[in-house]
């Protein structure tokens, strides 16, 4: 059976009260990413359990989604946004309030010195500490036997 995108999710919520990581990229491979403010609202209120999650891609997603990400999930402790272009540079301090929250990844967001900025008021957090993601991407083509430049077939 194959689901849609907001299927996918909407069961993956409904199943995981219990659950301590989503990669939405499970679901959205397929699919161009558009998270919405209702999405996150979905997982903030139906996993409150999470250690663990990666909502990188999602182009539609706002200050809003950091807002009830910090309050709703707190016991998160890793949080990936890379590439979520509509979140303001200052929704970020937000993220503060999260005691639990010791990693953020946020690459091709912001410049280098940006980084460091934004280092300093969130002392207590390891910033795109992660260079590689924990989902897998394999690549395409004369290529497709490796990935990220590792050799995965003979």
């Amino acid at each position: 059976m194959l689901l849609d995108f907001e299927g996918s999710l909407l069961m993956i919520v409904s199943l995981c009260s219990n659950k301590r990581m989503i990669q939405i990229h499970d679901i959205s491979q397929s699919y161009v990413c558009f998270y919405l403010f209702a999405d996150v609202l979905t997982i903030t209120k139906r996993c409150p359990n999470l250690v663990e999650l990666d909502l990188s891609d999602g182009h539609q997603l706002t200050m809003a989604s950091i807002e009830y990400i910090s309050k709703g999930l707190i016991d998160l402790e890793h949080l990936c946004l890379s590439r979520c272009y509509n979140i303001a540079p200052t929704s970020y301090t937000m993220l503060a309030s999260m005691k639990d929250l010791k990693n953020l990844d946020i690459y091709s967001l912001f410049k280098e010195s940006s980084i460091k900025t934004l280092s300093n008021t969130l002392p207590s957090m390891k910033i795109n500490h992660f260079p590689f993601s924990t989902v897998a991407r394999p690549t395409v083509g004369l290529k497709r036997s490796s990935i990220w430049l590792q050799r995965v077939r003979d």
